[in-house]
């Protein structure tokens, strides 16, 4: 339904011919009762009542003298945006039709009752240029008495005021209705026209017609107009200067009495609580009235100070409705921003009492201490929320099963100066680099401040032992985590018979039987070396220690047999193109099911040779380079 607004101070003369009325009628005074029940009943708002006078057909305005500003027939359907049983139809195919050519047309009858259907103008109607308007149109409604038919006419001017100009309800007329709607409507660059019809039952015998809808215009009496308008389309206010003040201008015309309406409009600022009357939550509006000569007019606004530390706060102030031969110009909205004063003086702050918290990953939870300091007085609450990073909700922490982020608030009683948090730690079973979340507070009440660490890192150490899978026969194996105090002599009983590591210097191996083996012949394994071990049958092995960053190793020229320590793969090509590795390099991995290698060339071996380079596994690695060089792990 059209939002009808009707500012009590605007008022237009009507004046309807009416074929079956030979004298001056006031509705409202005539009819009370009527009155009354549609009043309660909310057939029209109030206000179209004041809107209404009925005038003998002698005072029917002559309009030779005037402009056509607008005329419609109804022969270009294209004119009007039409809704639910609105027709275009032509004289004479329905009974009980008039008019010339075409008309609109709705029926009670058509299935559409309870529903208000309006017929609208497309194009706006430019009324810029006139001082007197005149709305025209020829209509009959038809209405039987157990029927409670409505039917209106609707203008809506250029800043979306819509008033009801004429209605019919629960009776019938047939004529030409000719409304003054200068006072609505005139110096508008923009109007439209509705009519609107809403029947509460299907009847066949209840129709609306209209036809040859026409607007005049008259230029010849248009008086000068004043404009008025804000000194500033913004305004900057101090939180503690009790009042804004600013000034509403008049040009153009001053000769006569005219008025204005403004009101504040709330957008970061609340009326009540930072401006207007304290405690009264509705907008501050008020009327300013120009006597003739005045240009200007000063506006005070309340502004009241809150006590609180907040960011500047805005709200807007506009003029409208303006009375007497006036009109608005720009500027006529303006934001203010009212400037906090409030210090964080005498605030408590908030802070965890470490950017870095570590907890094992067999530890059952972590604790983190959120610190109050500076002004412990009082009640504070501060929330948080952990956010996932490489360590997941309801995987590494939280609630088993639970991605959702860990949240809660914290309240700080006069006195406490600190308050933990304490968040589970799941461990997973299997071996995985370190894991971190953070922890970050938030929302805290208007009596804190927040400061620096306000985000904790939390990081999650690992305690799972590396595994490596091992096949029966020979395998080319290292292990990327840091230990420095594994021997062979540490897989006796494993299932590995044999550990054998490459002597660079003789290009053969030095074995350990894990058996028989005398203890001179232990070997030390290290991580970023590659080691031949023998199973005897399919088995593993666990590795303990923590997990590898920036590693590299030494590269000696010739061959060279290294691990892979680092948890992220790489291939073979991209381990051979390695800026600090110069010369050329060949990487070969054992082949388990061959016996043999499989190698891939710099230079020289095609794409589909290349293989994947990982952890957990041994590879030789050959460069012609004469000098030593280094292979970082990281940077591959």
């Amino acid at each position: 339904m059209v939002d009808i607004k009707i500012p009590i101070n605007k008022t237009s003369s009507i004046n309807k011919i009416d074929s079956n009325s030979k004298q001056s009628v006031n509705f409202a005074a005539k009819f009370p009762a009527i009155v009354a029940v549609l009043l309660m009943s909310g057939i029209i708002p109030i206000m179209a009542l004041f809107l209404i006078a009925v005038v003998p057909a002698s005072a029917l305005v002559d309009t030779s003298g005037m402009d056509v500003v607008y005329s419609d027939s109804f022969d270009n359907e294209a004119n009007w945006n039409k809704g639910g049983g609105w027709q275009f139809i032509t004289n004479g195919s329905t009974p009980n039709l008039w008019g010339t050519g075409n008309i609109a047309y709705i029926n009670a009858g058509d299935g559409k009752y309870n529903k208000p259907q309006t017929l609208k103008t497309v194009s706006n109607i430019d009324l810029s240029e006139y001082k007197t308007v005149l709305l025209q149109f020829n209509t009959d409604v038809s209405c039987v008495k157990r029927v409670n038919q409505r039917s209106y006419v609707i203008v809506t001017n250029e800043t979306g005021y819509s008033y009801y100009v004429w209605s019919k309800c629960k009776s019938s007329y047939d004529g030409i209705v000719q409304i003054d709607i200068s006072k609505l409507v005139a110096g508008n660059k923009s109007i439209s026209l509705t009519f609107q019809y809403q029947s509460n039952k299907k009847n066949s015998n209840c129709w609306w017609e209209v036809d040859d809808v026409m607007v005049f215009g008259n230029k010849s009496d248009v008086a000068p107009w004043s404009t008025l308008y804000l000194d500033a389309s913004s305004y900057t206010v101090d939180e503690n200067a009790g009042t804004l003040t600013f000034n509403i201008l008049r040009g153009g015309d001053t000769t006569g009495t005219v008025g204005v309406n403004y009101t504040t409009d709330n957008s970061t600022a609340q009326p009540g609580v930072n401006y207007g009357i304290l405690g009264d939550p509705d907008e501050y509006t008020r009327t300013v009235s120009f006597a003739p000569g005045v240009t200007s007019q000063p506006v005070t606004i309340p502004i009241l100070a809150d006590g609180v530390v907040t960011p500047d706060l805005t709200f807007n102030v506009s003029l409208d409705t303006p009375t007497g031969n006036a009109a608005l110009a720009d500027p006529n909205i303006a934001k203010v921003t009212i400037q906090d004063m409030d210090t964080y003086t005498t605030l408590a702050v908030l802070q965890f009492d470490s950017a870095t918290y570590s907890v094992a990953e067999d530890g059952g939870h972590v604790t983190l201490n959120v610190t109050r300091t500076v002004n412990i007085n009082g009640t504070v609450t501060v929330s948080y929320s952990t956010a996932n990073g490489t360590a997941l909700a309801g995987v590494n922490f939280g609630t088993a099963g639970d991605g959702s982020d860990v949240t809660d608030t914290l309240t700080f009683n006069s006195g406490d100066t600190t308050k933990q948090i304490t968040i589970p730690i799941l461990p997973d079973g299997v071996y995985t680099p370190d894991l971190s979340f953070t922890v970050e507070l938030s929302g805290n009440s208007s009596n804190s401040n927040l400061e620096a660490p306000s985000t904790a890192t939390v990081t999650i150490t690992n305690v799972d032992p590396y595994v490596i899978n091992l096949e029966q026969g020979w395998n080319l194996i290292s292990f990327p985590v840091v230990n420095t105090t594994l021997k062979a002599s540490d897989l006796a009983g494993t299932g590995v018979y044999i550990v054998a590591s490459y002597n660079k210097d003789t290009g053969d191996y030095d074995a350990y039987n894990t058996v028989s083996s005398p203890s001179e012949y232990d070997i030390t394994m290290s991580t970023d070396i590659g080691y031949f071990v023998y199973c005897t049958a399919e088995t593993s092995i666990s590795v303990y220690g923590p997990s590898p960053s920036d590693r590299s190793i030494s590269i000696n020229p010739g061959w060279n047999l290294i691990g892979w320590s680092s948890f992220t793969s790489s291939t073979a090509k991209a381990v051979c193109a390695q800026p600090s590795l110069t010369g050329v390099q060949i990487i070969a991995k054992y082949n388990l099911t061959t016996g043999d290698y499989d190698a891939f060339a710099e230079g020289s071996s095609p794409d589909e040779y290349d293989f994947t380079v990982h952890d957990g596994a041994g590879y030789f690695l050959y460069t012609t380079s004469a000098a030593p060089q280094m292979l970082y792990y990281e940077v591959i």
